[in-house]
């Protein structure tokens, strides 16, 4: 290939991954910013494969992106990565979507194989979900010294994290207009939040009156004299007020959790934003509360998606179901939680 032939297929390249990201994703498939965040990191991984694979910047061009290629970067972000099956599907799909674009506009699609589009996803094995005891969860929204005003400010913020079940990036995203909780005589009644999910999707999501309370306590140190329009968790730079990252809820979670975790042991040692999401939902669903509820409350576009994460039962709600059933009828000890009995579930014999 000549180098002037190299350079238009490498320009091209570059043209159509910026097009992509910056015209065809925000404009043509109208998608959030998180949206064309997640494509543009997608393409970021790939491009950061192909420069471990020995390739520059000044070199990559549709035509590098074979069956082969692909599929090592497939190995390469399991393997060296280690990232989990669902992220390198995202990747993946990601990249498909991308080359399916490129498809319809490079000057030759010749190099946009059909065998890259048609590999496969990796295999997802179904774990049974990750959550904390409400016991643990108590304690985490405790933990924040009350008597600071970072501690105050972290003890709202958890609070409302938790009982929204909002994604980080939703609770970054919440304005002081976002906020319903007071009626026309100035008492909380029915309060709610409106969060922007993904998607740009809006939703109402009910608050607890003791939710609303800290916040309206919060709102009256923090925004006194507010407008709608002002983030309602914020930094503030060069006068003016700016979302907090979700590394700073990130951070403030993880401080409260450590603390906790010195009075009560069930505290995770790993605990994250998502984690406290998770365990939002699973507490109402071990409650009683619907699926579709839960769904609506998580913001999930598809039941599959609430029912594939929290539709399964655990050992203790088959316990309460039992004794509520039995009532009056079988009473005692629950042998299923003595070990040996535990152990004896769990073997091949």
């Amino acid at each position: 290939m000549s180098k002037k032939n190299q350079d238009v297929k490498v320009n091209e390249f570059w043209a159509l991954a910026r097009a992509f990201l910056k015209v065809y994703l925000p404009n043509a498939r109208d998608v959030s910013q998180n949206t064309v965040k997640a494509y543009k990191q997608a393409l970021e991984t790939l491009i950061r494969y192909l420069e471990v694979s020995g390739c520059t910047r000044d070199t990559m061009n549709l035509e590098m992106l074979t069956p082969a290629c692909v599929e090592g970067f497939i190995v390469w972000m399991s393997k060296d990565q280690n990232y989990k099956s669902r992220t390198c599907n995202l990747r993946l799909s990601a990249i498909k979507t991308f080359l399916r674009y490129c498809g319809r506009h490079a000057i030759t699609n010749e190099a946009i194989s059909r065998d890259v589009l048609a590999l496969p996803m990796k295999k997802i094995q179904k774990e049974k979900i990750e959550y904390m005891s409400s016991e643990a969860v108590a304690a985490i929204m405790n933990a924040p010294d009350s008597g600071k005003i970072l501690g105050r400010r972290n003890k709202a913020m958890l609070a409302l994290l938790y009982d929204s079940a909002a994604r980080v990036q939703e609770l970054v995203d919440i304005e002081v207009g976002d906020l319903h909780l007071l009626d026309k005589a100035g008492t909380v009644s029915d309060p709610f939040v409106t969060l922007r999910g993904k998607g740009n999707k809006v939703r109402n999501v009910s608050l607890s009156p003791k939710t609303a309370k800290l916040i309206l306590s919060y709102m009256k140190e923090f925004h006194p004299v507010a407008t709608n329009r002002e983030p309602l968790f914020y930094t503030r730079r060069t006068g003016s007020l700016w979302p907090l990252s979700v590394d700073s809820v990130g951070r403030a979670l993880r401080n409260s959790a450590d603390k906790a975790r010195l009075r009560i042991h069930e505290v995770p040692e790993r605990v994250y934003c998502h984690l406290l999401r998770k365990s939002r939902a699973m507490h109402l669903y071990m409650a009683g509360v619907p699926l579709p509820v839960i769904m609506e409350l998580l913001g999930h576009a598809s039941m599959n998606t609430t029912s594939g994460f929290y539709a399964f039962v655990t050992w203790e709600m088959v316990s309460d179901a039992m004794k509520k059933a039995n009532e009056g009828h079988l009473d005692g000890e629950m042998l299923w939680k003595d070990p040996k009995i535990v152990k004896q579930l769990y073997i091949l014999d």
